[in-house]
């Protein structure tokens, strides 16, 4: 049985030359929590793919405060689901 890891003061979070463990690490709930995670630089595939087009609840509660989201690629289009999955997303 594994513990969770609890970020409490991390604010600002970039995975860039990681890889998609790692995103799946920092953003399930079962594995780690950011209470205070307002800005996150990823690659866009990396984000769609852990929260499984954006409605997996295990990476729901991790990305519900985050305001600035950063790609690092072209302007994207999103769904529905993206905003209701980051309802401070700016």
């Amino acid at each position: 049985m594994s513990s969770v890891i609890v970020f409490p003061h991390l604010t600002h979070l970039e995975i860039i030359c990681g890889n998609i463990d790692s995103a799946e690490q920092f953003l399930v709930d079962t594995k780690t929590l950011l209470p205070r995670l307002i800005d996150l630089t990823i690659p866009y595939s990396y984000i769609q793919e852990v929260t499984e087009n954006f409605i997996r609840e295990a990476t729901r509660h991790n990305c519900a405060n985050i305001k600035r989201l950063t790609f690092g690629e072209r302007s994207l289009v999103h769904s529905k689901d993206f905003y209701q999955y980051f309802p401070c997303y700016k």
